[in-house]
């Protein structure tokens, strides 16, 4: 899509200005160190890089281990996650792990400055109406983003960041599937 387009918002950026606080990115696979200049091209101040064979294919239950420790770890106020088919599954297993609301296929999202709390809408009845859903009690506060529903930051490869690389043992014989 046209990324030049100024009127869809730029979710992680100003959500991360508004609040404070740096935008984060997570990568997570095998031998993918370089995704994480990739996320500081399109604006991630830090990275948390899980780089371990095990993370070679997608699959919800290694993946989902790995953010929830992350999660545990570090305390994001706000995750966001691509509403595409893997991040649907990874974002609802997460959730339920953490015991915590999920606001699905947001084409919208804002910050109540107040009181620190995502504003997520959605269409809903069919896309007849919108939707805003807040997470008033749980963290953190996440939802699923369309593609290209929201602006994509211009790409300068000049940009750099932090690298956090973490390590959770998990051994293929732990895995169900």
């Amino acid at each position: 899509y046209d990324t030049s387009t100024s009127d869809r918002p730029e979710p992680g950026q100003s959500l991360a200005r508004q609040l404070k606080v740096s935008l984060c990115a997570v990568v997570i696979g095998e031998k993918v160190e370089g995704l994480c200049r990739e996320a500081f091209a399109y604006g991630a101040e830090k990275v948390y890089l899980m780089d371990n064979p095990i993370y070679r294919f997608y699959r919800t239950e290694t993946y989902f281990k790995a953010l929830c420790y992350l999660v545990r770890q570090y305390k994001p106020e706000i995750m966001l996650i691509g509403a595409t088919g893997v991040g649907r599954d990874l974002a609802g297993a997460v959730a339920t792990e953490l015991r915590t609301g999920l606001t699905a296929d947001c084409t919208g999202l804002a910050v109540d400055d107040e009181r620190r709390l995502l504003m997520q809408t959605r269409p809903a009845f069919g896309g007849n109406i919108m939707a805003t859903i807040v997470t008033e009690k749980n963290w953190p506060q996440m939802a699923t983003v369309r593609p290209h529903t929201m602006h994509l930051h211009e790409k300068d490869l000049s940009r750099s960041g932090e690298i956090i690389r973490e390590w959770m043992d998990i051994k293929e014989d732990e895995v169900a599937t």
